[in-house]
């Protein structure tokens, strides 16, 4: 019992040591007209141009009165250097940014 135990153990581990690091590529997509975009930034950063980016980041800007105003915003281009870009300031987009 006890070795029929440590068997499925073992299977358990050396399975998910197996699936450690596995990548599925994500093409950029950009869609102007139905203003959308997604892909992996791992799958465009090493596509076979150097034109196509793809990211999201958070910026805070000093408002002048001792606080901050914060803004998200994701940016896309695609090889035919076709721009996506948009920014929000809700606070539940922010922390999904940041995440």
């Amino acid at each position: 019992m006890i070795r029929k135990c440590l068997g499925a153990l073992m299977a358990m581990l050396l399975s998910g040591l197996a699936m450690a690091g596995q990548y599925t590529p994500q093409p950029l997509t950009l869609d102007l007209v139905n203003r959308t975009a997604g892909g992996g930034m791992v799958t465009v950063r090493f596509s076979s141009n150097d034109t196509e980016y793809i990211g999201c980041g958070i910026r805070a800007f000093d408002d002048g009165a001792g606080g901050a105003t914060w803004f998200g915003f994701c940016q896309a281009r695609n090889e035919k250097e076709e721009v996506g870009f948009c920014n929000t300031a809700n606070p539940e987009l922010l922390s999904a940014i940041m995440a």
